[in-house]
């Protein structure tokens, strides 16, 4: 398995990947779950407080792996094969599924104090304090990323054979547009 580690947002914390368990009790993450794929240890080590270790459980679908920093420096973003969790990495009692699911890539925006989440078909922004916007039902059978610069995410999206649209997210609003 890939595992993607991001970091372009500042962290009071950090974060060891498949640790070496010791006498420490893995949480898991969701707390029940079944039906879920193979889990991702990760390390959470603040800067105040305890370490722990979560035990974050995947998705069936094909997705990205990895952890990422997220806009508010005390909180993380762990996504296991498709399926993204966002928490305080102080602890394992605040931590939520977000969307979208299957996650497929994740785009740090430090500039703008955004990431951005996508699945085939939409774009999710997120903020410090929550969603900032989504563009959503982009696809319908998917689009591929061409370009990435400070301000936006330029995709291509086939509607049919030979009939390719070439659109561009500004990250700041969630505005789409033809290139």
């Amino acid at each position: 398995m890939e595992i993607k580690n991001a970091a372009g947002f500042p962290a009071t914390y950090s974060w060891e990947v498949e640790p070496e368990l010791r006498e420490e009790t893995p949480v898991d993450i969701p707390s029940r779950p079944a039906g879920r794929a193979t889990p991702l240890l990760v390390r959470f080590v603040p800067k105040q407080g305890a370490p722990w270790i979560g035990r974050f459980w995947g998705g069936r679908e094909r997705g990205t792996t990895g952890v990422a920093t997220w806009p508010d420096p005390g909180m993380a973003c762990v996504i296991v094969s498709g399926i993204a969790y966002v928490g305080s990495a102080s602890g394992p009692s605040l931590w939520e599924e977000m969307a979208p699911e299957p996650t497929k890539e994740v785009l740090a925006f430090p500039k703008l104090g955004v990431i951005v989440l996508c699945d085939p078909w939409n774009v999710y922004a997120y903020g410090a304090h929550g969603e900032v916007w989504r563009a959503g039902d982009i696809a319908t059978d998917g689009f591929k990323i061409t370009g990435i610069d400070a301000g936006s995410i330029s995709i291509e999206v086939e509607r049919d054979v030979d009939d390719i649209d070439r659109l561009r997210i500004e990250v700041g609003t969630g505005k789409v547009t033809r290139e």
